[in-house]
Order: structure tokens, then sequence, then C-alpha cells
């Protein structure tokens, strides 16, 4: 039988972990078509981190978003069945974290996933320039006075 080499191997030095990585400003989105079914996730999510002891930075409702939904006949079906027109309703809130650390955020956004009720979205981005345009609604100006 062959016989087992054996080699010494030199002690390293091992670095200790380090809690370096930080999350600039991040949004978390919360839409959904019930509104009280959002503000209750969003004041979840905000207590939740309070209680992390994660930096928020702002948190703020969306303009309530219109939508026309409208269905078609389909051929063959009594006049009974009209097609009709639905106004869907799409609610939002955003809540923002600032440096977030890279060893907390794992477990904060497990907890989010477990909690997140049905019919609530749940998105997260960076914040950036164009997400603190449409947290306003914009006034329409006459084009006369233009």
């Amino acid at each position: 039988m062959d016989e087992l080499k054996v080699q010494q191997i030199p002690e390293q030095d091992i670095p200790a972990p380090s809690d370096s990585t930080f999350h600039d400003v991040m949004s978390f989105f919360i839409q959904g078509y019930d509104c009280t079914t959002v503000e209750h996730f969003a004041q979840y999510t905000h207590n939740l981190a309070k209680n992390m002891h994660l930096k928020i930075f702002d948190s703020f409702a969306m303009p309530t978003k219109q939508t026309l939904v409208h269905t078609i006949q389909a051929p063959g079906t009594s006049e009974k069945l009209k097609p009709r027109d639905f106004m869907l309703a799409t609610h939002g809130r955003v809540i923002q974290l600032q440096e977030m650390r890279g060893t907390i955020a794992p477990v904060f956004l497990e907890m989010l996933q477990v909690n997140q009720p049905e019919g609530v979205i749940l998105n997260i981005e960076p914040h950036s320039q164009y997400h603190h345009k449409e947290r306003y609604i914009q006034k329409e100006i006459p084009k006369d006075l233009l």
C-alpha cells in the first residue's frame, strides 16, 4: 500500500469578520390594491426596522394610481353579461433605510418575506432621483400660461 504523505501547513492569520458592507439609501416599495393591508404592512416594516436599530431615512405614501380595466364580451355570451369597466386603485408606501449593514440585511429581508401579506408587492431598490420625482403629484399647467 502507498504510504500517506503528511505535509505541514504554516499557520495563517485569519482576519476577523468585518461588518464594513453598508448599503446606501434603500427604498422599500410596498404596493397593493387594499389600502388597509398596504398601510399595516408598511407600519410593520417601519416598526421592524426601528426594533432592529436600522436607520430610517424617510417614509411616505405614494400617490394612488388609478387603472381603467375594460372587459370585452366574448362571442356567444348573453346580453346579461355585458362588458364592464372597472377602476383599480393601486396604493403605495415607501420606507427608505440608510446605511443598512450587510450582516443585518438578509435577516431583515427574511422577516419581511415571511410576514408579507397576500396581495402586497414588495420591491427593494436603491434610491434614485426618479423615485423622488414619482413621490409628488405633478400639477397640470394650462397651455395659455406657458
